[in-house]
């Protein structure tokens, strides 16, 4: 186990694999080892073989903790939203004072809609963890969905007061500021999103929305270009969305402001007749 550990550490992740399955083979019951074994698969991305791990640790403890919170954020990451809530369900009575476990079970709800009973989970993680970026972020999304963006933008702002430096927060905060028809900040606010991480896809083609909506169709497509030729780059990441759809997506919304474009450019102006 030690062994299996320092090669993780060392970012050798298939020989220590190799030495958590060897290890498991001395100790086949051995829930800590096959638990670690299934968050290494996590880590890995390999969602798949993760589950099945968690999965055999619950076949010999049904009520480990670790591995029935690990398939919840598993479930939960592929939006079965449901079996994802009775896994936290089982942990919850005994882990009332969990911020993260509250955090997931507003957002299980704020997938099915549920956005009151989200935002009532989503405060319980925030009097817990005043000042957790993430629960900031998803009241601020909760919120959105409301239609109460003044509340939005409290809590995305206090999000961005903890962590600055996430551009994900800040994107966030471009379409709150949007609704609330502050067009300046959040043009600004789209510029240091992108600037802090420039292969963000979801920033750019944001801005490329948002300047579409202004009328700045040339601006829009010219963004949407440049995603385009760059590519989406998602490293090893198989539970994505398929960037193949992504491009495609981009290539209909450029190829549709470019159709504006033209349309403006080829109008024949209306003469009117001179005053007499």
């Amino acid at each position: 186990m030690f062994l299996a550990k320092i090669l993780d550490e060392q970012n050798e992740t298939g020989a220590a694999v190799e030495a958590y399955k060897r290890s498991i083979e001395m100790e086949p019951e051995n829930v800590d080892l096959i638990h670690s074994l299934g968050m290494l698969y996590l880590k890995m991305e390999d969602q798949s073989n993760a589950f099945t791990t968690f999965g055999k640790a619950l076949s010999y403890d049904a009520n480990y903790v670790p591995s029935v919170l690990a398939i919840a954020s598993i479930l939960q990451m592929n939006n079965d939203w449901d079996v994802a809530l009775s896994k936290y369900k089982i942990v919850a009575a005994d882990f009332d004072h969990s911020c993260a476990i509250w955090n997931n079970i507003g957002m299980c709800f704020f997938g099915k809609s549920k956005l009151i009973a989200a935002l009532s989970c989503l405060h319980r993680a925030n009097y817990l963890c005043p000042l957790d970026w993430k629960v900031l972020i998803n009241m601020a999304l909760v919120y959105c969905a409301l239609r109460q963006f003044a509340s939005a933008y409290h809590f995305a702002a206090a999000a961005y007061a903890v962590n600055s430096n996430n551009a994900s927060i800040l994107c966030v905060m471009s379409l709150i500021l949007t609704e609330l028809q502050d067009f300046r900040n959040a043009y600004a606010a789209y510029k240091k999103a992108i600037k802090l991480e420039p292969k963000l896809w979801i920033a750019r083609y944001n801005l490329a929305i948002f300047e579409s909506r202004r009328s700045n169709y040339k601006e829009a497509a010219s963004i949407l270009r440049e995603l385009e030729n760059e590519g989406l780059n998602y490293g090893e990441n198989k539970n994505r969305l398929n960037s193949e759809e992504l491009n495609q997506l981009i290539e209909k919304v450029r190829r549709r402001f470019e159709a504006i474009v033209a349309i403006e450019g080829s109008a024949v102006p209306e003469i009117k007749e001179e005053e007499k």
